[in-house]
């Protein structure tokens, strides 16, 4: 059954590192069915060099919290700053950078060692969990899950318990990737997102709403996500032939903007 639109009607998209991806025949979702082992998939080498993960996760400090500066300055428009809850939050860089613009915050992360550093080197609360057995009686202003739903397991559950934990009239953010994109239509099969079984969901835009709208979130704005990543990242994105030649010239550490328009962030607020 699609998890967004829960029709019946799928049919077998592709097979990747044995993992069968099915697409919904009316919604056009793609997922992997197999439940996820988040200790296992996300343990230390997917930050540090795994096939699939990061070269180096912690090399990009700088940029994350420049990114979480990023989406504080954007929220002002919609909100005050207050309580949020970043689902994901890896070495919680991203919410330091929230933080560092008024900002409370609880991050959540299954990795044991990237909550420890979130904890002890950038002072930040953390929690070593992840959102869907996450308890609280905690109430949030925003909850982010950036470059997080294409992983989640039980993604209705976890958007379920974000929607719990939101205040009425907070805020949810999202920043995802996107097969309705040029970049997936020039890469197809190569595009860097099918790399599963760490990622599990591959979106339509219109799906990322649907899914939400189903626990009570209405759109208010979106937008495409610029950024920088470090040189060493780019070509352990970039799988296609040609484009494999272009960022193999590329240092390792000089940052680059990200070329694509895949990435994206949605912002929905809790009726």
């Amino acid at each position: 059954m699609c998890p967004i639109c829960m029709n019946s009607n799928l049919f077998i998209f592709a097979i990747i590192k044995d993992c069968k991806i099915y697409q919904c025949e009316h919604c056009q979702h793609q997922f992997i069915k197999e439940t996820a082992d988040y200790e296992k998939i996300y343990n230390d080498s997917y930050f540090n060099g795994a096939e699939g993960g990061y070269p180096n996760y912690l090399e990009n400090a700088d940029q994350l919290i420049i990114q979480g500066q990023w989406y504080a300055n954007l929220l002002k428009k919609y909100i005050k700053p207050g309580h949020l809850l970043d689902v994901g939050a890896a070495s919680g860089h991203i919410l330091k950078g929230f933080t560092e613009n008024g900002w409370t915050g609880v991050g959540l992360e299954p990795n044991k060692t990237m909550v420890d550093y979130g904890r002890k080197v950038l002072g930040l609360t953390m929690v070593n969990e992840g959102i869907e057995t996450f308890e609280t009686k905690e109430k949030f202003d925003l909850v982010t899950v950036i470059q997080v739903i294409s992983h989640l397991s039980g993604i209705n559950v976890a958007i379920e318990k974000a929607a719990e934990m939101t205040k009425p009239g907070g805020l949810l953010l999202i920043e995802t990737w996107r097969r309705d994109s040029l970049v997936y239509r020039l890469s197809g099969m190569h595009w860097h997102e099918y790399n599963p079984p760490s990622v599990r969901h591959w979106f339509l835009r219109k799906n990322v709403d649907l899914l939400v709208s189903k626990y009570g979130y209405s759109e208010i704005s979106h937008g495409m996500r610029i950024k920088k990543i470090k040189g060493n990242f780019s070509k352990s994105m970039f799988q296609h032939p040609l484009l494999r030649w272009m960022t193999a010239i590329i240092p390792n550490q000089i940052n680059i903007p990200y070329p694509g328009d895949d990435l994206f962030w949605s912002l929905y607020e809790k009726n």
